[in-house]
């Protein structure tokens, strides 16, 4: 049972340093981008998934896969390069 506990506390630690490792390794921009989902109708099928990447001001996290890298994004960020229609 204490081999169990110790085997448990190691994993812990070695998830946790992976996660420490990834977020402080994340790819910075330059620029912060923004990213927002949404869906296009396909008649023949469900619909597919769009991301649409724009310029923003908003402060970005590193949240999101690219292949193997995390970078970082603003998800749902208001854009700085058009005017806010709906405002």
């Amino acid at each position: 049972m204490k081999a169990i506990r110790i085997g448990l506390v190691v994993l812990g630690v070695l998830v946790g340093a992976l996660l420490i490792y990834a977020l402080s390794n994340a790819l910075h921009i330059e620029r912060p981008v923004g990213i927002q989902l949404v869906a296009a109708p396909d008649p023949s099928s469900t619909p597919i998934t769009i991301g649409v990447w724009y310029p923003t001001d908003a402060r970005p996290f590193p949240a999101t896969l690219l292949g193997p890298n995390l970078i970082s994004l603003a998800n749902d960020a208001r854009s700085s390069a058009m005017p806010c229609r709906s405002c």
